[in-house]
């Protein structure tokens, strides 16, 4: 099979695409044929040796696919081949295959893509538990999130208008400014330096479930 691997600390431009042998599925295990595979920050630090935890190269990085699985390991009766599945694996994503854990996998709902399917896993698994677990956010809380505009903040973004939050915000990057869009409308920006209170005096949750006065 073919895999994006890095053999040497660097950026993306480092990764080699090669030909390597196809993964084996062990006990409790099954093999999935990727469609799909998350890019997250966390990928891009680790190629570098910058993340906190050190993978032994070669390792093709992507830590989040979807795809169908195409072998089982012994011992594996929650899935079957040809089923639509999606994977959290660590790292070895940017291949054609991957093996991982069952107690890892679940099944893709009718109807998801094999794209939204391997992108959801990270993002969204956090940022339900920063919203649900942490802040336990409530309808009608106002939510400031900051670097709206990524991958983890556009899953807050989402998770907290489910939610029926109040208001969701994005920080514009070397700009200092604020925009608040409240439910389809788009608020005025506002300079982050030096400001003590929102525009209504609203309350921001920090994430450490109690209302924060900003």
């Amino acid at each position: 099979m073919r895999a994006l691997m890095s053999f040497e600390p660097g950026g993306p431009e480092t990764l080699r695409l090669v030909d390597t042998p196809k993964p084996i599925p062990g006990t409790a295990q099954v093999q999935v044929e990727v469609k799909a595979c998350g890019v997250n920050y966390p990928d891009f630090l680790t190629i570098q040796d910058r993340y906190q935890v050190k993978t032994p190269r070669p390792f093709a990085p992507g830590a989040e696919v979807a795809g169908i699985v195409s072998s089982i390991g012994r011992g594996t009766s929650d899935f079957r081949v040809g089923q639509r599945v999606a994977a959290r694996i660590g790292t070895g994503g940017m291949a054609e295959f991957v093996v991982a854990d069952v107690s890892r996998c679940s099944v893709i709902p009718e109807g998801m893509s094999f794209a939204d399917a391997a992108v959801m896993q990270f993002t969204f698994e956090t940022a339900y538990y920063a919203l649900s677990n942490r802040a336990q956010l409530k309808a009608g809380e106002t939510v400031l999130v900051l670097g709206a505009g990524g991958g983890l903040g556009i899953a807050s973004v989402g998770g907290a208008q489910s939610r029926r939050a109040r208001h969701c915000g994005g920080v514009f990057p070397g700009e200092g400014r604020l925009c608040l869009p409240a439910r389809g409308q788009r608020w005025p920006r506002i300079s982050l330096y030096g400001a003590r209170r929102s525009p209504r005096g609203g309350r921001a949750n920090e994430g450490l479930g109690r209302p924060a006065r900003c």
